[in-house]
This record gives C-alpha cells, structure tokens and sequence, in this order.
C-alpha cells in the first residue's frame, strides 16, 4: 500500500501516474517490481518491539513476523539461513570447484533451477527446487551428499522428487 512508502520518488511517481490514468494496482505492481524498499525490513534481532531494531518509530515498517523469525531464533536453530550460509562459506573456501569450476546449466522444469560444477576430476551437481510443489529431477550417479537443507537417508540417484524447497549439493 502506497501509505507503507516513505521514499519520497516513489510517492512523487505514484501520484504523477494516479493523475496520468493508472490505476492504483498498476501503479503498487510497478513500484513493487522495481522498488527496493517493499524488499526491505528493519533487522529483526529478536522478539521483542520492533524487533529490537529500535526503540523509536523506525522509517519502513517491521515484518509482523519478527516474533518467530528473528536473529537470536536463527542461533539456536542449527539448521537456520545463519548457518546455512557458514556451511556455503566454507565450502567455498576449501573448494576450488565452487570458484573456479566450469558452470554447466543442467535442462529441467522452469521450477528447479540445477546446475554441475566441474574441476578437473571433480564435479558437483547444485540443484534447488524453487516452488512450494514437489518437482521431479534426474540426477546422476552420485557419490556423496555435500549439503542439503532436508535430511536425506541415502545419496539421491535417478528421478528424484525433490520437496518443496528442497535444495542440495552432490558430488557426482
């Protein structure tokens, strides 16, 4: 809703276009699409106001999911976005393959964005399910599960129904 914006182009834009003829729905959707504060929130630290990002009134409005998702949550669950992206990390540093691997995009549905990653005699498959429906993916004879953000019992082969979100890396 135009009343969440501050920045004052957008406000500018929206009522030069509100005069032009566009209507409101137009006018959000292109804000939305090209906008940078609709992506942004204040951090959200913990679970108390405003997340804790302040005491005062903060210039865009806090996520009214701060109380379940927060910094001080994100620590003491291991399986969090915070320590998802320390797994990344290191990977990246003891990989050369991450780096410096040649980039192949592997062909699937518009909904599972895979691709391999290879180095000399190493090569990596990345594969993530992007939608909230279970997708189906071919995958390689693999060796070993590098990361993943589900637990999977044994090392995925053949047509794979990768789950909502899912997403992992094999060495294949």
């Amino acid at each position: 809703d135009i009343s969440e914006a501050e920045d004052i182009e957008t406000i500018n834009m929206y009522h030069e276009r509100i005069e032009k003829g566009y209507t409101k729905e137009e006018i959000i959707r292109s804000i939305n699409t090209k906008g940078r504060d609709n992506a942004r929130t204040p951090m959200q630290w913990d679970d108390s106001l405003n997340g804790g990002f302040t005491t005062g009134t903060p210039w865009l409005h806090v996520n009214p999911n701060y109380q379940v998702i927060n910094v001080e949550q994100a620590l003491t669950d291991s399986s969090s976005i915070f320590y998802t992206y320390q797994q990344l990390i290191a990977l990246r540093k003891e990989h050369d393959v991450i780096v410096w691997g040649e980039y192949e995009l592997v062909q699937t549905s518009t909904e599972i964005f895979a691709y391999l990653r290879s180095l000399g005699d190493e090569k990596w498959l990345i594969a993530c399910n992007l939608s909230e429906q279970s997708q189906t993916l071919s995958v390689p004879k693999s060796k070993e599960i590098i990361l993943t953000n589900y637990e999977l019992t044994e090392v995925p082969v053949g047509e794979v129904t990768m789950r909502p979100y899912e997403a992992f890396v094999l060495k294949v």
